[in-house]
């Protein structure tokens, strides 16, 4: 799958806004994250998949910053 580098940040800012919607739910939280590994193995070239992963971890860390070292990737 070819994104724009704009689509690619997008997408990563989604992933993190749909981890963080989950709250505190286990299942659902490993299930947001499995979908996100599995739509970054489609994205080609490898440069546009390491957006979306640097935009969703940027995101996340403003949704969720670090408590105690506890983190969800």
């Amino acid at each position: 799958m070819k994104l724009s580098n704009k689509a690619a940040k997008l997408l990563g800012e989604q992933f993190a806004r749909c981890l963080h919607s989950q709250g505190n739910n286990p299942v659902a939280r490993g299930a947001v994250i499995d979908a996100k590994n599995a739509v970054l193995s489609l994205i080609v070239p490898y440069s546009t998949g390491i957006l979306v992963d640097q935009s969703y971890r940027r995101a996340l860390d403003t949704l969720e910053p670090l408590q105690q070292g506890a983190k969800w990737l």
